[in-house]
């Protein structure tokens, strides 16, 4: 009698074992390969989330090209008429600006003493970092470089007397006639004999076309 419980015990025994054996052999295929599996499925997910964005990105800017094409046509047409109109060119090697300020100040009751053509400027591109708070680096305070600027400043320096409804008049007219003229500089000075006249110096700047910029030289084999 005995024996034979002892042999249902054992059975049952070993079925439990069996049981704990399946078991355990479940939680090692799911720890050593469901779980990497599935590590690794994420990663890819990820990966493929990260390449959609990407092509979604491609297609954006390619929609894009054509409005950006159009805009920069615009903008280059935009650019040739304000050059071709106000960008001043010389005449038989020089730049007609006396003719232009004689003919300028006729229209009003300025009158002109001297005009003296400084020449052309370059036009500054460097742009200087900002230093930064307590004792900066040398490379930190360098400037930054940028391609060369397409225009030049021309100079004039013209001397006169007027009022002061005169040389407003004379500024006024520059400005008409070519709205990127500058008044860099103004000096007004009284004549004891004229309180209402004074003597004016101006320096005035006009856009030109700057040189091209020299070719590097050749590298040395």
């Amino acid at each position: 009698m005995m024996s034979r419980e002892r042999r249902i015990l054992s059975r049952s025994q070993a079925g439990l074992l069996a049981c704990l054996g399946a078991v355990l052999a479940m939680v090692l295929v799911a720890w050593l390969l469901i779980a990497p599996m599935r590590g690794r499925a994420i990663a890819l997910q990820k990966e493929v989330d990260a390449g959609v964005a990407r092509n979604d990105q491609a297609l954006d800017r390619i929609r894009r090209i054509s409005a950006l094409q159009h805009e920069v046509a615009a903008l280059e047409s935009s650019l040739a008429l304000e050059t071709n109109q106000y960008v001043l060119r010389p005449v038989l090697g020089s730049y007609p600006v006396q003719r232009d300020l004689y003919r300028l100040a006729a229209d009003t009751s300025f009158k002109i003493a001297l005009i003296r053509e400084v020449g052309a400027k370059e036009t500054p591109t460097a742009i200087k970092a900002p230093a930064g708070r307590g004792a900066a680096r040398p490379a930190a305070r360098t400037a930054k470089a940028t391609p060369p600027s397409a225009f030049a400043r021309y100079t004039v320096e013209v001397a006169g007397e007027g009022t002061y409804a005169d040389v407003y008049a004379l500024i006024e007219r520059l400005e008409q006639e070519n709205p990127y003229c500058a008044v860099t500089d103004l000096s007004i000075r009284g004549l004891p004999a004229s309180p209402e006249r004074h003597r004016v110096t101006l320096t005035l700047e006009w856009p030109v076309l700057a040189p091209p910029p020299e070719a590097a030289p050749p590298a040395r084999r």
